[in-house]
């Protein structure tokens, strides 16, 4: 059996801002593990889209985790997100100029990144890019369409 401490035999740490910073990412770690199934809710609005990706424990498995991982070291990336925000629609890219074979995952419904101005662009100013084309897929088909681009990246990578 361990030898367990009391609470007044345990070293005193000071509470630093890191340690308040790392408790205040696991409990929104915590709550948004435990409001999974609302989260994905929000982000389907397909009901049979919903209820065949929350019934793929696989993906579901996956979901949580970019979920959580989108929390990591958020307070260390929220600058340089603002930043890309403002500086987007001055943004311009020598696309046809790209010369690695690229492959665009987009679904025709994302309402964040609108698949006539972005997906459908990319894939047609690239070079030699293919497209893996989720119908009624929104800004999460990589879940909702899982099969579709497992299958795509697989034929892709043949290539």
């Amino acid at each position: 059996m361990r030898n367990r401490r009391t609470r007044s035999q345990r070293p005193r740490h000071r509470t630093s801002p890191r340690r308040i910073a790392v408790r205040g990412y696991f409990a929104k770690a915590d709550k948004t593990a435990a409001d999974l199934k609302s989260s994905v809710q929000r982000s389907i609005t397909f009901p049979d889209l919903l209820e065949k990706t929350m019934a793929d424990d696989d993906t579901m498995d996956l979901f949580k985790v970019v979920l959580l991982g989108s929390f990591d070291r958020m307070g260390e990336r929220i600058a340089g997100t603002k930043n890309d925000i403002r500086i987007s629609p001055d943004f311009a890219c020598a696309q046809g100029r790209i010369t690695v074979p690229t492959l665009v995952v987009h679904g025709t419904h994302d309402p964040l990144v609108p698949f006539a101005e972005h997906g459908k662009t990319l894939s047609e100013r690239i070079p030699g890019a293919k497209l893996c084309l989720g119908e009624r897929g929104e800004h999460t088909t990589i879940f909702t369409h899982r099969a579709l681009v497992k299958s795509a990246v697989r034929e892709f990578l043949k290539e």
